[in-house]
């Protein structure tokens, strides 16, 4: 792994990440000073209710929302968060490794004594960092606008933790995939254009399985199937294969990553 290669990293996309931050740390202490006005008006839950419960389901607005957890997974994580963080791999992925490559020709890795496996190492050890960073700040947003504004209240510090964590790994393997996808085609729209369309299809997949019984074949073909934070959180054994899964897929596939990098014809 390049250190030089990491910081121009860092350089460069830090403005992206440092809004990301703000955005997210934003809807999540806007959603807890909401709470409390919201988990008790009865207008509101009532409303709720009205909603068939598969398509409810759909749409990420099931669980208890008396609770401060379930509210916020309910209207922001299970839904808005998920969108933001969509937009944000996809973006990213691009940055960090589609546009370099456009603008990069065969006679820099030629030349230089940088070869193109620590170039890509860096670039992904770059995005791990910043899916990490995301996470903390998720999570941090999450105990402190629980601590302002519904304070007494017993933090639900496993199902935020299992909540971040969840995310993290799912996003990690996207964004994995967003960089195959780089190696796989000849240019960066086209890389961007793919990675969107498959990232999109996964989620509609997603969406589309709870509406119906016979549709509950879906979620095999989904990789958003596996954020089931209501699932994670009452069965550990099932949390632990699925952070350790994706994981895994995702070394497996950042690893093909490399090895194309190391073949793909560049632009003399």
């Amino acid at each position: 792994m390049n250190r030089t290669v990491l910081r121009y990293s860092f350089l460069t996309n830090a403005p992206l990440l440092a809004a990301a931050a703000v955005v997210i740390g934003s809807m999540v202490l806007s959603l807890a000073w909401l709470f409390p006005l919201l988990s008790a008006d009865a207008t509101y839950t009532e409303m709720l209710d009205t909603i068939p419960e598969q398509l409810r389901q759909a749409l990420g607005v099931s669980g208890d929302q008396t609770q401060y957890f379930g509210f916020l997974t309910a209207n922001y994580y299970n839904s808005l968060h998920l969108y933001f963080m969509m937009a944000l791999v996809l973006l990213l992925g691009h940055r960090l490794v589609s546009k370099p490559i456009d603008d990069t020709s065969l006679n820099y890795f030629l030349n230089g004594a940088l070869p193109r496996a620590s170039y890509l190492i860096a670039r992904l050890v770059f995005f791990l960092l910043a899916s990490v960073g995301i996470a903390v700040v998720s999570l941090a947003s999450m105990v402190l606008g629980q601590l302002v504004f519904d304070w007494g209240a017993p933090i639900e510090w496993r199902g935020m933790v299992v909540l971040n964590v969840n995310l993290l790994v799912l996003f990690l393997f996207l964004g994995s995939v967003v960089f195959l996808i780089r190696m796989l085609t000849n240019t960066g729209v086209e890389a961007l254009a793919g990675s969107t369309g498959l990232v999109i299809f996964q989620y509609f997949l997603s969406m589309v399985e709870p509406l119906s019984p016979n549709l509950s074949f879906l979620q095999y073909f989904t990789v958003f199937s596996l954020f089931d934070v209501d699932r994670h959180v009452g069965n550990t054994g099932v949390f632990a294969a699925v952070v350790l899964g994706l994981t895994a897929a995702s070394v497996a596939v950042s690893a093909v990553s490399v090895h194309l990098f190391r073949r793909k014809d560049l632009f003399l």
